[in-house]
């Protein structure tokens, strides 16, 4: 897994400030109270790809949103669906190509530490299932397009700084599950990505 823009691992530790200084200063936040409702959310996405790659061959990170909305059933347990597009994993070595993912899925969310923390800040863990859609767009070999299915699972944390607004901060590890074609003998066999997603929700 390459870190090929140091810019975005500023992003990454300004935002964990920010959260750090908001934190300090959120003794009067509210955080929509009730422990249940829909809620919708968006944000940037970053994907720190992890491909198994043919031989003298390498990928690129790539960037890009999120969207997720979902039900929250209790302070416990949520439910919620996540559409995650993401631009930039190219490939250079053997074949020169501009890559881009879609990954869509159904996830299971829960807050192990409901009980435990004050209610403005909620850590969360996340499973689900689903599928992604790649394309790569290959020097001399036109598009190449595939679908496999994939599974998420990690965590992160949402932290309301206003009654029913909160930033959300998230990792997650997206394991592709079959090859994607790429019109060569070295199909990429793995497209496992992490996910790193900074954004806002809303919850009604």
């Amino acid at each position: 897994m390459s870190w090929q823009a140091p810019g975005l691992r500023s992003v990454a530790v300004g935002f964990v400030v920010l959260l750090g200084t908001l934190w300090a200063g959120s003794a009067d936040a509210q955080s929509g109270e009730s422990d249940s409702g829909v809620y919708l959310g968006v944000g940037g996405a970053i994907g720190f790809e992890n491909f198994d790659t043919p031989d003298r061959t390498d990928a690129n990170d790539g960037a890009g949103v999120s969207a997720w909305g979902g039900y929250k059933l209790n302070e416990w347990v949520a439910l919620e669906l996540q559409l995650e597009y993401v631009n930039g994993f190219d490939i250079n070595g053997q074949f020169d190509a501009d890559g881009q993912a879609v990954t869509f899925g159904g996830n299971l969310k829960v807050f192990p530490l409901a009980a435990a923390m004050p209610p403005e800040i909620q850590y969360f863990l996340k499973v689900g299932t689903g599928f992604s859609w790649y394309e790569f767009d290959i020097d001399d070999r036109g598009d190449r397009r595939d679908v496999v299915s994939s599974s998420r699972f990690g965590g992160g944390i949402d932290f309301y700084i206003i009654e029913n607004v909160a930033l959300q901060a998230s990792a997650t590890y997206v394991l592709g599950r079959g090859d994607v074609d790429v019109g060569s003998n070295d199909d990429l066999e793995d497209t496992d990505y992490v996910s790193l997603i900074f954004g806002l929700q809303y919850k009604f």
